[in-house]
């Protein structure tokens, strides 16, 4: 079984450096990470296994929340209790 360690974590704080990161990476070779149970549970059951570890929680922009024009957008990483509130 692989070790999380063997895998490089990233956590680029801006949407370029994300872009960035994934244009350098090889195609399939990274994981994208926002919350973490799902990707630790298949991680440690070897269903996947990133050679790259791209956290994105802490980009700002993916956790905006927006009304405009009676259009809702919701960012990748808002949490439930964000749209709550």
């Amino acid at each position: 079984m692989q070790s999380i360690t063997e895998a490089e974590y990233f956590k680029p704080e801006s949407l370029p450096s994300l872009f960035s990161l994934m244009q350098q990476a090889p195609k399939k070779s990274y994981q994208l990470l926002a919350g973490g149970t799902d990707f630790v549970v298949n991680y440690r059951e070897d269903v996947i296994k990133p050679a790259y570890i791209l956290d994105i929680k802490g980009i700002d922009e993916l956790n905006e929340i927006s009304v405009d024009n009676n259009c809702l957008t919701v960012g990748a990483t808002a949490t439930f209790s964000d749209i709550i509130n």
